[in-house]
């Protein structure tokens, strides 16, 4: 990347970076690949040879050997013009003169007498044959956006025919690398829950997921490239994060789909899985496990006890809850979904007590969505696209408006409706 420095304030934009389509072996597509071995070696004022203001030549060093033998390898010289400074470092100048603080981040309780700003959400991929060739096409996308930070609500990988090995893992950390803004991440049950299908290894699900926590929530750091600090919940309990954010508080909670990892069996009392039965396997649990739910499940209610009283003690005009699992009977949502009522019920008396506007954010069924499930006149849902449905959700956040969040699905140029 080419950076700017402000020097009076320390704010730090982002004036150039390389297109992970084409630089990033975890991302591009095969035909579309170049290398990982590129650099830009420097950046030169000419806007008194251009009579231009704030006009720069710099280069684009592609260590990749060239068809023809006089260029050796492949490069570009370009020239760039920037039109507007502010727009380079309003993005970052909020989180500068903040601190980057998960929980101190912009004038909280709504006394913010700027503009909003917007962040993006999205999930469920890469799914299928074609979710390998259109993800880069999204991470493109949001990187061009003005965003303040995106969540990625879980599914890093399909459900049935895709081993849970290490390599889904080590994908989902380089996607979440070449992401420009800072990325937090909760889980879905397909990296853990359902990998005890047989046709994704028969792995232990709790192995997995303490795979997740070691790899993905071993500091208070999201993913991404612009890191942000985050609130984990605990030890136990890493993936739970809290940040806020300009009069807006932000929860993640471990709410995964298959009825939250809740034992499923069927009328013989033999565990059953969503695409066919099994049978135990070295001694391990199948589908669900009734000590790792009854744990966590008592632990998500708590982070959200705890982050719906933070918010009211910080003056928070909004709450956004994102999670995996989609809690609510649709005609897209057709899964067991008996163990969210807890959760449910939590969420209900929580927002009807919270004198602000309360959004929930989950995938799990794919189809951009935007309802009241709960029909609460402070309270939105919103369910964001994935699997064959590679796009993703913008969210325009401003605490000083009354509805404090606005949704629009971003449809991807080049990935299919």
């Amino acid at each position: 990347r080419i950076l700017a420095y402000r020097i009076e304030d320390g704010a730090i934009g982002v004036l150039a970076q390389f297109d992970a389509a084409q630089f990033s072996a975890a991302l591009a597509a095969p035909t579309a690949f170049i290398t990982e071995d590129e650099e830009s070696s420097g950046i030169i004022d000419i806007s008194r040879l251009t009579n231009k203001e704030s006009t720069f030549l710099f280069d684009a060093e592609v260590h990749k050997a060239s068809a023809d033998p006089a260029l050796v390898e492949q490069g570009q010289l370009l020239t760039m013009t920037v039109d507007s400074w502010d727009r380079v470092y309003e993005a970052r100048n909020d989180d500068s003169e903040n601190g980057h603080d998960g929980e101190d981040q912009g004038n909280h309780g709504g006394q913010d007498d700027r503009r909003g700003y917007s962040i993006g959400l999205w999930g469920d991929m890469p799914y299928t044959a074609t979710g390998p060739a259109a993800l880069p096409n999204v991470i493109n996308d949001i990187n061009k956006q003005e965003l303040e930070f995106t969540v990625f609500d879980g599914d890093i990988k399909a459900g049935s025919n895709a081993p849970c090995d290490q390599a889904q893992y080590d994908q989902a950390q380089a996607m979440f690398s070449v992401v420009k803004w800072a990325t937090i991440y909760t889980p879905g049950d397909n990296e853990w829950t359902d990998c005890d299908r047989q046709s994704n290894g028969l792995y232990a699900p709790n192995e997995r997921l303490a795979l997740i926590r070691t790899m993905f929530f071993s500091d208070s750091k999201s993913q991404g490239q612009d890191r942000l600090d985050v609130t984990r919940q605990s030890a136990q309990f890493p993936e739970n994060a809290r940040w806020e954010h300009d009069g807006v508080t932000y929860i993640t909670v471990n709410t995964p789909g298959s009825d939250n990892n809740y034992p499923q069996t069927d009328a013989a009392g033999q565990p059953i899985d969503a695409d066919k039965k099994l049978t135990s396997v070295s001694g391990r649990p199948q589908n669900g496990d009734l000590a790792e739910y009854t744990a966590r499940n008592a632990a998500n209610l708590a982070w959200l006890d705890a982050g719906f009283a933070f918010a009211k003690s910080r003056g928070s005009k909004g709450i956004m809850v994102v999670q995996q699992a989609d809690m609510f009977p649709s005609a897209t949502n057709t899964d067991t979904i008996t163990h969210y009522a807890d959760e449910v019920a939590k969420l209900t008396s929580l927002t009807a007590a919270f004198n602000g506007q309360v959004a929930l954010v989950n995938g799990d069924s794919h189809v951009f969505t935007v309802d009241n499930p709960l029909g609460l006149q402070n309270f939105t849902r919103v369910v964001t696209p994935g699997e064959v449905h590679n796009h993703w959700v913008r969210a325009d956040v401003n605490a000083k408006d009354p509805k404090v969040f606005t949704f629009t699905q971003q449809l991807v140029p080049g990935n299919a409706p």
